[in-house]
């Protein structure tokens, strides 16, 4: 991968935007308000939204059929039920059927008089405590949800565990000790430079809370201190992981002074911090923690009486807005040679690390590195259900079990990215996304053969 630097690099997904007029920004905004008036789904509504705009409708299903806030009719009550791996694993997925009789409306609609809905999402960071279930902002938590919502049982709202038991904290590990934010802001803006932030982030070894795990500082100087935005994205889902609603919702003031040190070690102009819809209480306690911020004097056009200028903008909605992209093909897409293109990415079982994945247990749920291929793929190249399959790419090959199955779409293949023994990530490309430079580490033209005879096809 060799991709252009910050400064010089040319954004195509802003420049086309700019070019339309920024279509994009009004889009999420659009997509509400279609839900809103109809009760057809997202293939129906999405494209007729983009109609208007001069964008695909591609641009708009993607949106309208991820986002959960988008996906579902929205009742005045609206009630949200976990369905991800820790809430369906405590009573085998029947506390949702068990809501549905209790309120009388499926998941994913509302009650014909537009009193309740019943959304079934994806995660609400209660693992600890599931099943979990939303009611309007109300968390509702343990065996008996379908009681609770009803009033026929008391409200449960189950505490987030926090302990360090470690003996090498690097963030979360503080919280328990209820120790202060805000130790390092007030000092750096008053007396500090820019180029010392680094170091000192340097000399403390602090990483990422994702699962790669980079160095900080890493990550900081590869941007080179060109104007720009500094995100902090609170999306997590993976089985057992509820860190970012613990950051924000037990000590919200760190997530502020995070972004604004950011921002100051790295030239950037603005910083977005990303909160779940599904966590109501932690965008609360975000606003709240931003609003002493101002009040303390750590925000502001003239922070701590110094010439730096901290300003923080909510939307209206209290929504993010979102710019729609074109579509852009592979950087490496099939051809004579390499007739299948690999997805790669997460099975239903899986963290999004692999790390955690093999350390949590979670493995054995979903223990094979299986290769998904459609009927039509499969019949081509003449293999069977559970034969060993030999997937080559240009940069590197890997072995794994075929899976016929129609889910996978034709001329396509999907495996999981997390498996270290298939050594499929042997296989990516080397280019990488043209606005983040990000890898295209999940796509890649492919061909396959059967392993136990060799030769690629």
């Amino acid at each position: 991968m060799v991709p252009t630097g910050p400064v010089d690099r040319f954004d195509a997904f802003r420049a086309l935007a700019e070019r339309r007029g920024r279509p994009g920004e009004r889009l999420v905004g659009s997509l509400a308000e279609a839900r809103a008036r109809t009760a057809d789904g997202p293939g129906v509504r999405a494209p007729a939204v983009t109609a208007g705009m001069g964008l695909l409708a591609a641009a708009a299903l993607g949106p309208a059929g991820h986002y959960a806030d988008l996906t579902a009719p929205h009742g005045r009550r609206q009630v949200r039920v976990c369905e991800a791996t820790a809430c369906f694993a405590a009573q085998l997925g029947r506390h949702l059927c068990g809501v549905e009789r209790e309120l009388g409306v499926a998941a994913g609609a509302a009650t014909p008089d537009g009193e309740t809905s019943l959304q079934a999402v994806r995660c609400l960071g209660h693992c600890y405590a599931g099943p979990a279930a939303l009611d309007g902002d109300a968390t509702r938590t343990g065996p008996t949800p379908a009681a609770q919502l009803a009033g026929r049982a008391v409200a449960r709202d189950a505490a987030i565990p926090a302990a360090d038991d470690t003996g090498d904290p690097v963030l979360l590990g503080r919280l328990p000790a209820g120790e202060p934010a805000r130790q390092v802001w007030p000092r750096i803006v008053t007396s500090g430079t820019p180029g010392r932030v680094g170091p000192e982030v340097a000399a403390s070894g602090l990483r990422g809370r994702g699962g790669a795990g980079c160095r900080v500082a890493t990550k900081w100087a590869a941007v080179g201190r060109a104007p720009g935005t500094v995100v902090a994205d609170g999306d997590e889902g993976d089985p057992g992981s509820f860190a970012d609603r613990l950051l924000r919702e037990a000590a919200p003031e760190r997530v502020p002074e995070g972004l604004v040190l950011a921002c100051f070690a790295c030239g950037a102009r603005q910083a977005v911090a990303l909160v779940r819809s599904e966590y109501p209480r932690a965008l609360a306690r975000m606003r709240e923690a931003v609003a002493r911020a101002y009040a303390d004097g750590h925000f502001g056009r003239s922070v701590h009486g110094t010439g730096t200028a901290v300003q923080v903008f909510a939307t209206p909605d209290g929504r993010a807005h979102l710019a729609a992209a074109p579509y852009l093909p592979p950087g490496e897409p099939p051809d004579d040679d390499y007739l299948l293109l690999l997805v790669t990415g997460r099975r239903w079982a899986h963290h999004n690390s692999g790390s955690t994945t093999r350390h949590s247990g979670t493995s054995a749920l979903d223990p094979v590195d299986l290769l998904d291929l459609h009927p039509d793929d499969a019949a081509r190249y003449d293999l069977r259900e559970g034969a060993r399959v030999g997937v080559d790419g240009r940069h590197g090959r890997a072995r794994l079990t075929a899976r016929v199955s129609e889910q996978a779409p034709p001329g396509q293949a999907f495996c999981s990215f997390r498996f270290t023994a298939s050594r499929v990530n042997r296989a990516t490309s080397e280019h990488a996304n043209t606005a983040t430079s990000c890898p295209e580490y999940q796509v890649m033209a492919v061909r396959v053969h059967d392993a136990s005879t060799g030769g690629a096809r």
